[in-house]
């Protein structure tokens, strides 16, 4: 489940992620374009002059064409669909300004940026273009104002600017909740159902992005592998359900011990991975020590039969062991398997 304040975190951001959004923009400003078209070509439709028209429309097609379409593997980006808002409002208020005394029949060309900003931008960002978009229609129809008509326009200006409030609103609403569902979803399909520690894919995922900000950085990087002391004797003699529960008690411990930067995961079924950002070797051993001392005093009830829990642990750091993330795996597991064999009772 996700938190409040990590809802309020996702609600405060500087905007939600618009990977992916370019062609959508895109054709949101076709969008644009082609329907004031239409409004020429109705009968009765009068613009001041069709010449500027035309010539803004060109340089609008243009901006479309360069935006979305000089480079096809382009990413929308915070500014860039910010830029893309702006340059949809200014162009509706042109084809308002050209239609005259007829601007009311292109309000409702503004619900386009309004949804692309609801979608793209932070719900404030979205309320600013609102009141932008409205100021601009109230201003583009100042010179319909009279005593017999101001009550009417600026009746309609304020339901028409309510709506656009409520779709942005709502929009961002949708937006939001398919945020926090896809999030829990990645939750779910990154932990151990076991344990509730990192899986493996999720852990080589995170891992490399540490790992390479460790070297671009020059800071030290350990990595630890954690066994679990005969865990096939207690499957073969109590089973598999008892095996399940020293398992969740060694994950339980590291869940407790790690620190808040520390990523870890079951490794397979009796091992775990641990990646400690900013530990040297010292460190590593100082936290591989507590985590085995954190161990050492679990005991569990296994059928009736009181079992203590032990582990080997094995610790490699970057770059004294390797520089390569799969050359310390491989010396951190060598490190555990010499761990093991010290602590292996002598005949």
């Amino acid at each position: 489940m996700i938190s409040s304040r990590q809802e309020a975190a996702l609600r405060s951001r500087r905007a939600f992620p618009v990977r992916g959004l370019a062609r959508r923009a895109a054709d949101f400003h076709w969008l644009c374009l082609i329907l004031p078209l239409a409004y020429v070509v109705i009968p009765g439709g009068e613009v001041r002059d069709l010449v500027s028209m035309a010539a803004v429309q060109v340089l609008y097609a243009g901006y479309i064409l360069v935006a979305h379409y000089r480079d096809g593997s382009r990413k929308t980006s915070v500014t860039s669909l910010l830029l893309d808002t702006w340059a949809m409002i200014a162009y509706i208020a042109f084809m308002m300004w050209q239609a005259g005394g007829h601007a009311a029949a292109l309000v409702p060309l503004f619900l386009i940026p309004t949804v692309l900003s609801a979608i793209g931008h932070t719900r404030r960002l979205a309320i600013f273009h609102v009141v932008l978009m409205c100021g601009l229609m109230l201003l583009l129809r100042w010179p319909e104002l009279n005593q017999q008509n101001a009550v009417r326009i600026v009746s309609e200006l304020i339901v028409y600017g309510f709506l656009l409030v409520m779709i942005a609103t709502l929009v961002g609403g949708f937006k939001l909740d398919n945020l926090l569902a896809s999030g829990q979803l990645r939750r779910l399909m990154d932990r151990d159902e076991l344990t509730g520690l990192l899986n493996m894919p999720a852990f080589n995922r995170l891992g490399s992005q540490v790992h390479q900000r460790s070297r671009r950085n020059g800071e030290p990087l350990s990595l630890m592998i954690v066994d679990i002391q005969n865990l096939n004797a207690v499957n073969d003699a109590q089973g598999m359900e008892a095996g399940n529960q020293v398992i969740k008690a060694v994950g339980s411990v590291i869940t407790r011990m790690v620190r808040e930067t520390d990523i870890a995961a079951r490794f397979a079924g009796d091992e775990f991975i641990l990646m400690l950002p900013s530990a040297d070797r010292v460190k590593a051993e100082e936290i591989g020590q507590r985590l085995r001392n954190g161990v050492n005093q679990t005991t569990l009830e296994l059928r009736g039969i009181v079992k203590k829990v032990a582990v080997n642990i094995g610790v490699s750091t970057y770059p004294r062991d390797g520089e390569a993330l799969s050359e310390l795996v491989q010396e951190a597991n060598r490190a555990m398997y010499r761990d093991k064999e010290l602590r292996r009772p002598r005949a």
